[in-house]
């Protein structure tokens, strides 16, 4: 059996952000499906700029993770992610645009509980506020 090594047909899919400071960005998505990956994955090519034309930095990696950093506080950023195989780079996915945190404000986080008793239902929120990978009640 014959098998050719070839670009990927398709970028990596799902680019979600896991975690966000203001000077940081942690990413991660999923491989590219089967039947376009046309070889073995070896990377990941991680396209940074800073929107409006700003600083562009790539990023090569072989995890389906990468923390960006040091980035500007309160900017927004296009993100693209390739696939790479020993011949070449897939073309990029869809720019993932996400914006920084700003310092000193909180990351407002509303968690609502449905409570249920006998036939009433109802509804508790609570508010947590995260100020530097801290949380508060």
């Amino acid at each position: 059996m014959l098998i050719h090594f070839l670009v990927p047909t398709s970028p990596p899919l799902n680019i979600t952000e896991t975690n966000k400071t203001s000077t940081s960005i942690t990413l991660s998505w999923d491989d590219v499906p089967t039947k376009h990956r046309r070889g073995e994955i070896i990377g990941y090519l991680v396209i940074v700029v800073e929107h409006g034309g700003g600083n562009v930095t790539q990023y090569n990696t072989t995890k389906q993770s990468l923390t960006i950093g040091p980035l500007k506080k309160f900017t927004f950023y296009n993100i693209t992610v390739s696939a790479r195989t020993s011949k070449g780079i897939s073309n990029a996915s869809t720019v993932f645009r996400i914006q920084t945190a700003e310092d000193g404000k909180p990351t407002v986080i509303i968690v609502r509980i449905l409570l249920n008793q006998g036939s009433i239902t109802r509804s508790v929120a609570f508010v947590k506020r995260r100020f530097n990978k801290k949380v508060y009640f």
